[in-house]
């Protein structure tokens, strides 16, 4: 868009020429100009304009026109050397990050790995017999009775080969804090747990249990109700192949090593399958 600085117009009535962009009339007898007239006025101002706008671009161009030669040829090359002899640096160091970053951080990795990684050649078993008290952090824990479920209304409902076994258990806490993993059921809740040598049983959700009135099933064990004082008796039942030759009920124990749990101990209490009288 080409800019007007002015716009020369002359007096219809005096004859006297002023400048219309800052007059709208004649500054000496007070004319108005008729429209027709100041849109020739502005006409021949942008025509004006515009060929000076042309001539100063010609200017323009005639100085910028580089020297014929080789010398001409060689200037853009020469100021592409210069950028980049100016980047070597940032380019190096580019280079020698993306060897370095991947390296380091593959060593911080491998020495994570090793920090917490476990080797278990034996497991640390402590074995326990039943009414054995063990001791597990704040909490004292006792294996009272074992004993297979013969009810009907379980049995048929289980598969072929299994049976429901009900363990009793005693047990008290030093204090309220159950800061232990065997009272967090969202870090951990794998324990105790039953096996036969071969198979790891988990234990039943006690929810699932609700519906019966048997004793096993309306008083479940849980470490959340331990604390000083009377110890608290209930149940914890797990679903076990019926063809065992023994049955082991485990608790194990862990310590933290680099944010990861470290199987320390597991204590194991041989279960001596009862009558119904155990539960």
């Amino acid at each position: 868009m080409v800019n007007i600085m002015q716009i020369d117009i002359r007096c219809e009535y005096c004859g006297v020429e002023y400048d219309y962009k800052i007059n709208k009339i004649c500054p000496h007898c007070g004319g108005v100009p008729s429209g027709t007239h100041a849109a020739e006025a502005k006409k021949q101002a942008l025509a004006l304009a515009r060929a000076a706008r042309a001539r100063e671009a010609e200017s323009a161009a005639a100085a910028n026109v580089p020297a014929a030669g080789p010398a001409a040829a060689a200037a853009p090359t020469g100021r592409f050397m210069r950028c980049l002899i100016k980047l070597l640096p940032v380019w190096l160091l580019i280079i020698v990050l993306s060897f370095i970053i991947p390296a380091a951080a593959q060593h911080a990795v491998s020495r994570s790995a090793a920090a917490n990684l476990q080797e278990i050649h034996e497991l640390p078993y402590v074995d326990y017999a039943m009414g054995e008290q063990i001791t597990i952090g704040i909490y004292d824990l006792t294996v009272m009775s074992a004993k297979l479920v013969n009810d009907s209304r379980i049995c048929d409902i289980l598969p072929e080969g299994y049976a429901l076994l009900a363990v009793r258990m005693s047990g008290t806490a030093s204090s309220f804090l159950y800061e232990d993993y065997l009272a967090s059921f969202g870090s951990y809740n794998n324990t105790p747990y039953v096996t036969d040598g071969s198979t790891c049983y988990r234990r039943v959700d006690d929810y699932a249990l609700k519906s019966y009135d048997d004793s096993f099933a309306q008083n479940p064990f849980t470490f959340f109700s331990l604390g000083p004082g009377d110890p608290s008796n209930g149940y914890m039942c797990y679903i076990v192949k019926a063809d065992f030759d023994h049955l082991y009920l485990c608790l194990e124990e862990f310590e933290t090593l680099y944010h990861t749990r470290h199987l320390t101990r597991v204590n194991r209490v041989r279960l001596e399958i009862g009558g119904d009288k155990d539960v």
